[in-house]
């Protein structure tokens, strides 16, 4: 049984729902202002993943704050907060911004994400959901939700709802063009003879951070995973 993990939040100036001194709060208009963690504790205490995960109103958010992001109703607020599971996707997705978008700086906010709490336990209780699992089961054919569901997988995402509180963030790290705020996995590169005159980290990416996919990029990381696996055998 999960009881604990940690997911990854990426920001740049364009989010809707950017880190502030309070954590991360939803764009939904139920969360303006942001409730303080006596209101959350008080009027949130009944919400748990439990019910949401049972409302078919939820579910059909769940879906449209997924498949917001890539041309359907992009618009719309939402009460869900997006993370990912997958230190490979936000790495490609950072790279994406950054090469891709024209902006100057992502953030990567990482934070500890508790699925279940003691009872004892009197402190504010985000609210997390697989959302994979969930959008699959009640998956229809319209294309929306099987949008939906490829990204939910594809991209390992983990959501909260409403709020990510301030205590619960680990740690912000900053991207840029320029700089990486750790030494990427050796997979992400090409090898050293093919990299260009100097240039930034993104030049030396064994995917296209400005045309490939993601399905694209995990390829090509998995296929110089293997190569350096094989090169490290013979040495």
């Amino acid at each position: 049984m999960r009881t604990k993990a940690v997911v990854i939040r990426l920001t740049d100036e364009t989010s809707i729902t950017p880190l502030t001194d309070n954590g991360f709060t939803a764009s939904h208009p139920l969360f303006e202002p942001s409730p303080s963690d006596a209101q959350w504790k008080r009027d949130y205490k009944q919400h748990n993943a439990n019910c949401l995960r049972d409302s078919p109103d939820a579910r059909e958010g769940i879906v449209r704050h997924i498949s917001s992001g890539w041309g359907y109703d992009s618009t719309a607020a939402s009460p869900w907060i997006s993370t990912t599971l997958s230190l490979d996707w936000a790495i490609w997705e950072a790279a994406r911004r950054l090469a891709k978008l024209d902006i100057d700086w992502v953030d990567m906010s990482l934070i500890k994400l508790e699925w279940t709490y003691n009872e004892s336990y009197r402190g504010n209780r985000a609210i997390w959901i697989d959302p994979y699992p969930l959008i699959k089961h009640y998956e229809s054919e319209e294309l929306h939700d099987r949008a939906a569901t490829a990204f939910a997988k594809s991209s390992s995402e983990i959501l909260a709802y409403g709020r990510i509180f301030k205590k619960d963030i680990i740690m912000t790290l900053e991207w840029s063009l320029d700089h990486t705020p750790f030494c990427l996995p050796a997979y992400c590169f090409r090898p050293f003879e093919r990299w260009p005159p100097p240039q930034g980290w993104l030049d030396k990416l064994v995917w296209d951070p400005c045309s490939d996919s993601f399905s694209e990029a995990r390829k090509k990381m998995r296929k110089r995973s293997q190569h350096l696996s094989k090169f490290r055998t013979n040495e």
